[in-house]
């Protein structure tokens, strides 16, 4: 299915492990969608019988699977402040044409181990200033080095428009999944 998914630059978000690992498990014991009679002599499914599960399978699927969104847009620097902040990250410091990447990370300190957001310096890019319109090249890089673009499970949709990441441990198999969907 994750495959078949991948073969068609889909893929499931806003799932979990647990989530996943339990409907692939009613999958296989035929306990989503249709339920076959204990009584029945032959293990052979009728024509509807298995085309009542593979409804069942795209109804589970519909509202958890969408099409990766690939491609960068032209935003200003403003902008990418405010789509980097949901994802702990800050542009602070501005010097010489140029301004800090930093994340935000929170600590435990001193006796009583007070939670503390300590910013960790991340990298240093270009900066014309906050109404200067990046290019696609830039927020490409930006997006990389903070580990915010596709191959660490943030699409376009969810980096732009906040929506839900591919979940880690299907993106960690992703170039399996699209080798399988190649064969």
């Amino acid at each position: 299915m994750l495959a078949h998914l991948e073969r068609n630059g889909h893929s499931v978000f806003g799932i979990n492990q647990k989530e996943l690992y339990s409907m692939i498990k009613d999958v296989a014991t035929h306990r989503l969608g249709v339920r076959v009679p204990s009584r029945r002599k032959t293990p052979e499914y009728t024509r509807r019988e298995v085309d009542e599960e593979v409804a069942a399978i795209a109804r589970w699927l519909e509202p958890r699977a969408r099409k990766v969104a690939r491609g960068e847009r032209q935003i200003t620097y403003r902008q990418l402040r405010q789509l980097l902040a949901p994802h702990g990250f800050v542009l602070e410091n501005p010097k010489n044409n140029s301004i800090g990447i930093y994340r935000e990370i929170e600590v435990r300190r001193g006796p009583l181990r007070k939670k503390h957001i300590e910013k960790k310096h991340i990298h240093t890019i270009a900066y014309p200033g906050d109404r200067k319109v990046m290019g696609p090249a830039a927020i490409k890089n930006v997006r990389r080095i903070c580990r915010l673009d596709e191959p660490h499970g943030c699409d376009t949709a969810s980096f732009y428009e906040g929506a839900d990441h591919i979940e880690p441990f299907i993106n960690g198999y992703r170039t399996v999944l699209t080798r399988l969907s190649k064969e």
